[in-house]
């Protein structure tokens, strides 16, 4: 039997809250500053998808209360998860270059690996 590559709790979240890869990195991406007020359109611009897939993406993050959309700022997300439980995923789930160097949001490393326990 082969090494499973992407552990059970991380598969489960997964399946649970994650429909399409621009989702997971959506959520990378926010995650990486939380302290930013984002629009649809800059995390379109660097997920290369349309703004309205953008909008799409982050209204499903923010009703799995991933995001919270600050009432003073329409149209925009902030990464704020509601649960204690998810924050230990991301150090399974994100990316290895990003963890090393969160500043580099454009790159896409394999996702195989980037799964590995």
């Amino acid at each position: 039997m082969g090494e499973v590559l992407i552990p059970d709790d991380v598969r489960a979240f997964l399946l649970q809250h994650i429909d399409a890869i621009a989702q997971l990195e959506a959520l990378l991406l926010l995650r990486a500053d939380p302290t930013c007020v984002w629009s649809a359109e800059t995390p379109a611009k660097r997920l290369y998808i349309s703004t309205q897939e953008a909008t799409a993406v982050l209204e499903r993050l923010a009703t799995d209360s991933f995001l919270t959309t600050p009432p003073d700022v329409p149209g925009s997300y902030q990464y704020h998860p509601a649960s204690g439980d998810w924050p230990p995923l991301w150090t399974k789930t994100a990316p290895r270059s990003c963890r090393e160097n969160p500043h580099d949001k454009l790159r896409s490393p394999p996702l195989a690996g980037s799964l590995a326990a």
